[in-house]
């Protein structure tokens, strides 16, 4: 059982068998040499998001940015892409933390959930997902200014 199983499960199988567990969304952080890189990039497209993707001539995405898939099964249902980016205050200046190292931030480029899974939670496990990781990665904020409409 994967984490975002146990999440949603609260970590009791209690008789759930394979099969029902095979349908609670699980969060992968992908990237371009992911196993279902052509359908991530389709549900990206059917949102009409690709423009948000930062992908190289040779199709590499952009190392500032976290791609978060929900798949159900083997099928992607719901995604979220944030850019991990330097803050900045008001005058346009970078912002230092206590260190002295550049603060960084986490803002959300594109989310869309597939219709048909929007009323299962898959966004809220997106999001949460997405903040965790965030915090992986000692983002100070995390920036999400227009949910769904990104």
């Amino acid at each position: 059982m994967t984490y975002e199983q146990q999440q949603c499960t609260g970590g009791v199988t209690g008789g759930v068998s394979d099969a029902a567990a095979a349908l609670v969304p699980r969060i992968e952080l992908v990237d371009n040499w992911h196993a279902h890189w052509p359908q991530v990039l389709e549900l990206v497209d059917r949102g009409g998001y690709r423009q948000t993707l930062h992908i190289d001539a040779d199709g590499w995405l952009s190392a500032r940015q976290n791609l978060l898939v929900a798949f159900i099964g083997a099928d992607p249902v719901g995604q979220l892409c944030f850019r991990v980016q330097p803050v900045e205050d008001a005058g346009h200046h970078v912002v230092f933390d206590g260190d002295g190292k550049a603060a960084v931030e986490a803002y959300v480029e594109c989310f869309s959930v597939d219709e048909v899974h929007a009323s299962q939670g898959v966004g809220h496990l997106l999001i949460d997902r997405a903040r965790a990781r965030a915090v992986e990665l000692r983002c100070q904020n995390f920036r999400m200014e227009s949910a769904g409409a990104c």
